[in-house]
């Protein structure tokens, strides 16, 4: 950022800055890369049972859909493309096991390593400045991802 703040200053690049949490979506990593999204979409689509969470499902991610975030991008390179960073996301705080809508068996493996517990941001700077905010719950957008994965995986 700092890099950024800087050429943009002593010359005439612009640089639109946004920084984000746990981006999921349509072509995402759907291997063994992936993150956890895309991972229990997997398990999912493999009638896995129980499912297998590494840790004990209680970390915090503030998700955010692919398409809100690319809208939060052009939004600040166009009208604040001066290197001001904004934070983006859903600003709505999930836990693994908040991403279903019902009580599957899940298995926690307390062995394996885990996500940092908590990590949101705060995104009430750019709520204000453009009064963004996304237009997918994360519901609407898991059902994006997975009608995506059926229909390429």
């Amino acid at each position: 950022e700092k890099v950024c703040q800087h050429f943009n200053e002593i010359s005439n690049t612009k640089f639109g800055m946004v920084r984000t949490t746990a981006m999921y979506g349509p072509n995402d990593n759907f291997n063994e890369r992936g993150h956890v999204i895309p991972q229990l979409i997997m398990k999912a689509d493999s009638g896995m049972n129980p499912f297998e969470i590494w840790g004990d499902g209680s970390q915090v991610r503030d998700f955010i859909y692919v398409d809100d975030l690319i809208d939060a991008l052009l939004l600040v390179t166009e009208h604040e493309a001066n290197a001001t960073p904004f934070n983006v996301a859903s600003g709505i705080p999930s836990t693994v096991t908040d991403i279903y809508d019902y009580t599957p068996i899940f298995k926690y493996d307390n062995s394996k390593p885990v996500m940092i517990p908590k990590r949101l941001v705060d995104v009430s700077k750019i709520t204000k400045r453009f009064n963004w905010k996304p237009k997918h719950s994360l519901r609407e957008g898991l059902e994006k991802t997975i009608e995506w994965y059926k229909e390429n995986k």
